[in-house]
């Protein structure tokens, strides 16, 4: 019988990823108007999301559009990022703005540097109305959920945007406030998009012919309670999360540790932060450290040694152990890895420092051959350098990602080397294998390990 010995493969992988939702179903508030001018006479009849309903009977002037303002209460908005991207607006996962261009339909969009609380982003935009689309979904909004949003736009021309389904006039220079008050519902995708931004309108068809966008963060209430938790490392607050009540918190990544000394968990008193309590009220914690480096906790059965690790303790990888794959699967005859995986691997995004290795996906443009791809990653495998039959292996990943759809990161068991009847440690969000999975703790800290018996 032919022994098939496994390797060790680490990567985040980028699965291929549908065109952006159409948006003439946007899952989002039901009442909406601009503050500054009335809503345009004709709405796109296309383009009103199936799930709201008719625009107010009021003619949308500043006072009608005064009381859909949102009531007096927590501000639940919370961004993590602004990212942009061209494949599939599914990426806006929550708390993420996404903007979202071209990929076929000749949009393009870059996101320029935030100042004094501003966001912006340069564009130019093509024949087609929805060719440049900006998302949002807010952290734990749930479909029926009650939601009053305001917010402030400014376009460098004059012109109609769609938000939500509802066209709205820009002038040039002017801020405009698009306020909406209504029970969250999904699209006709399946998603949940608090804003739905489209730099053009359907019905009359017209493009924003301008090349400068500016947007304020919205300010988002809810109907349902929500409480605010807090992480703290020396005083300093470096995250800030609005939770809605039962709901978990997820903590930022673990902070470095001041030499000679190790993270200890995030404090709030003597009460230590347990990622699976649910939140029912107001919390603030803070990072706290400990002497010594730290021990981690082994879950290797009695009986086993010690026959291989990686402490990735130099400033890189260790090329008896470890190979970098590059491309797109072209050496080893798997195209696109077999899976079709958007992404070029490199060995400059595997880095070493700390004691951590760090797999980092990007937003590049490579291509091989006749195919483009959007994004760099890397991974890196133990064929032909450590492999074995039988035994344990243990390592302590962390996921850091924001939750794009199609991002997939995994560590690998894999019999000869390749994506073959492998078993798989898998983590993170990915739309094709199933519900999101969480790693523990940070970065690959814990390094692999092989433990035999009776070695």
């Amino acid at each position: 019988m032919k022994r098939l010995f496994p390797c060790l493969i680490l990567a985040p992988i980028l699965l291929s990823c549908s065109l952006a939702p159409d948006p003439s179903s946007s899952g989002t508030p039901s009442s909406e108007q601009a503050s500054f001018e009335p809503a345009l006479d004709s709405l796109p009849s296309s383009s009103q999301p199936s799930s709201s309903s008719e625009a107010p009977s009021s003619e949308g002037s500043s006072s009608a559009a005064s009381s859909l303002a949102p009531e007096a209460g927590e501000d639940i908005f919370y961004s993590s990022s602004f990212r942009e991207g061209g494949e599939d607006s599914s990426s806006s996962a929550p708390g993420n703005f996404y903007l979202w261009s071209g990929y076929g339909c000749g949009g393009e969009a870059k996101i320029l540097e935030k100042e004094g609380g501003v966001y912006s982003f340069s564009y130019k935009a093509s024949t087609n109305w929805w060719s440049v689309q900006l998302f949002y979904q807010a952290p734990y909004a749930e479909e029926g959920e009650e939601l009053s949003i305001s917010f402030p736009f400014c376009s460098d021309v004059d012109g109609a945007i769609t938000i939500n389904g509802s066209t709205l006039s820009c002038k040039a220079g002017e801020w405009g406030v698009y306020e909406s008050k209504g029970p969250v519902r999904k699209n006709s995708q399946g998603y949940l998009s608090t804003l739905s931004l489209q730099l053009g309108v359907e019905s009359p068809f017209s493009c924003l012919s301008g090349s400068l966008f500016r947007f304020k963060a919205p300010r988002i209430s809810s109907s349902s309670p929500y409480h605010r938790v807090d992480f703290l490392v020396d005083g300093k607050n470096v995250k800030s999360l609005p939770v809605k009540e039962g709901k978990k918190a997820v903590p930022p990544s673990d902070p470095i540790a001041p030499s000679g000394k190790h993270f200890a968990g995030w404090y709030e008193g003597e009460a230590r932060f347990d990622g699976d309590a649910p939140i029912y009220a107001t919390h603030s914690y803070s990072a706290r450290f400990a002497s010594g480096e730290g021990s981690l906790p082994s879950y290797v059965p009695e009986g086993y040694s010690l026959s291989w690790s990686d402490e990735f303790s130099g400033s890189a990888l260790d090329p008896s152990s470890w190979e970098c794959q590059k491309g797109i699967g072209q050496d080893v005859g798997l195209w696109e890895w077999g899976n079709q995986e958007k992404q070029y691997y490199k060995a400059e995004n595997a880095t070493v420092r700390d004691g951590r290795l760090r797999i980092e996906a990007k937003r590049e443009d490579t291509s091989y051959g006749s195919s483009s791809y959007r994004y760099t990653s890397a991974r890196i495998r133990s064929a032909g350098k450590v492999s074995f039959a039988h035994g344990y292996v243990e390592a302590r990943i962390s996921l850091q990602t924001p939750g794009w759809q199609g991002n997939m990161a995994g560590f690998l068991d894999a019999p000869g080397g390749e994506l073959r009847g492998q078993r798989m440690a898998l983590f993170g969000r990915d739309r094709h294998h199933g519900s999101p999975r969480q790693a523990p703790l940070s970065d690959l800290k814990r390094p692999p390990l092989l433990a035999k018996r009776g070695q």
